[in-house]
């Protein structure tokens, strides 16, 4: 990330009202070093690299449209994939440094370290990874240590793995280079069945079922709490409908929850890159995108990076005895359609028009918003004229002679609104 932590931290607190507590949102995305003789994708082919590489980039440019927050967390096949077919080491566009390059979004390790032969050989570390990320040309340091092992599990028999980075530890393959992060974040467990799951920023006192969610002031390392796993994920059979009703009715628990003072949240979307070949992919991270649209601009949320999020905390808190921390419990998440209490007497974007699909290629519909749909015009960034549609209804309109990119919808019903569209290439 480039914008410095603090002051992105100002900009993202001054977002709230006293009376709501902060609530910070990120889309995130892992692969793992099994992808190869589970989910048949070697990263080692050049066609196989390609392909999750073009779709991950058309992800990124989704969240560049919308303005949203993404932590992209790449395992050591991936890394070594981008040096070797895209040269990373000395391309400055190679996909991993160009998007750490970009506000929105950052890159961290995410790392499952293992000896044992079979699909989880991985001779990597956390340090080897920061120092595989580095060769990529990405800035140092990177901050967060995603996908960490949060107890110890005896069946099957996994130890835990965040203690030792209270202080700097080496590479096992890259045993010159030292690394040690400042952010858990993702506290997991074999198969995800129990994993460490709540909102909240806090520094774990102990690697045990009682310990890890007690503060420690003086540990060294911050526990981004990264919300409900099971609930927030976007797969290949994903209802992205269903999806956006669970983040919406969340947001509307937590606006109109009673909390302490120092009540924070902060949790994402997650994404794996398996899934990414899967038909529609691509459009349903940006549909989700645009459903929520609404919502952030309404303050029910702001998009910002698991960075970022800490940095906003540790702006509000700069004491290490402050800390918060609730349960996904305490929060009964729907699929409902979304019933919003409080201030908001219906469905935020009822009245608005949207266009799907977001980003698109071939066509987009209009739907929605107060009708007739009088007129729709597409520019450029400049604002040059790239094409007008008079009362198209809810027809498609055909958008594959416009220049892939960045453009500006305005759509003229009883009200004027304008919508960015990203075309794809």
């Amino acid at each position: 990330m480039k914008i410095p932590a603090l002051c992105a931290a100002g900009l993202l607190a001054c977002n709230f009202l006293s009376a709501q507590p902060p609530v910070y949102l990120y889309l995130a995305s892992h692969n793992e070093t099994n992808d190869r003789s589970f989910h048949g994708l070697d990263y080692d082919n050049a066609a196989d690299y390609a392909v999750i590489r073009n779709l991950a980039q058309a992800i990124c440019d989704s969240v560049l449209a919308y303005d949203a927050a993404y932590v992209m967390m790449p395992e050591s096949n991936f890394i070594n994939a981008c040096l070797k077919h895209e040269n990373a080491h000395t391309n400055p566009e190679d996909l991993l440094q160009w998007a750490d390059e970009q506000p929105q979004i950052e890159v961290e390790p995410h790392n499952h370290f293992s000896l044992t032969a079979g699909p989880g050989y991985n001779p990597y570390n956390y340090a080897d990874l920061a120092c595989l990320l580095d060769s990529c040309g990405l800035a140092a340091p990177r901050k967060l240590m995603g996908g960490f092992i949060w107890r110890n599990f005896n069946s099957p028999p996994v130890a835990e793995d965040w203690t030792a980075w209270q202080t700097p530890q080496p590479g096992h393959t890259f045993p010159g280079y030292q690394w040690q992060p400042q952010i858990l974040w993702g506290g997991g467990s074999p198969g995800h069945v129990d994993d460490f799951e709540a909102f909240g920023v806090w520094r774990p006192a102990a690697p045990t079922i009682a310990g890890f969610g007690a503060n420690n002031p003086d540990q060294p390392l911050v526990c981004l709490g990264n919300g409900c796993n099971n609930e927030f994920i976007i797969t290949d059979t994903t209802d992205v409908a269903l999806l956006a009703n669970r983040v919406i009715n969340l947001l509307d628990d937590i606006r109109n929850g009673t909390w302490p003072p120092e009540a924070f949240f902060s949790f994402k979307v997650m994404m794996n890159f398996r899934h990414l070949p899967s038909p529609g992919y691509v459009d349903k991270v940006g549909e989700l995108l645009h459903r929520l649209q609404p919502y952030r601009e309404a303050g029910y949320f702001v998009w910002a990076t698991a960075e970022e999020a800490v940095a906003a905390w540790q702006d509000l808190h700069p004491s290490n005895e402050d800390h918060f921390l609730a349960g996904c419990d305490d929060f009964a998440i729907s699929s409902d359609t979304p019933t919003l209490t409080g201030t908001m007497q219906e469905p935020i974007g009822a009245q608005n028009p949207e266009i799907f699909p977001n980003p698109a290629r071939d066509w987009v519909r209009i739907k929605g918003g107060p009708e007739p749909c009088e007129r729709v015009t597409f520019y450029d960034l400049f604002g040059r004229l790239l094409l007008q549609v008079k009362a198209p209804g809810q027809g498609e309109i055909r958008v594959d002679k416009l220049p892939p990119g960045m453009i500006v919808v305005t759509i003229e019903q009883r009200l004027t609104k304008s919508i960015h569209l990203m075309i794809k290439a």
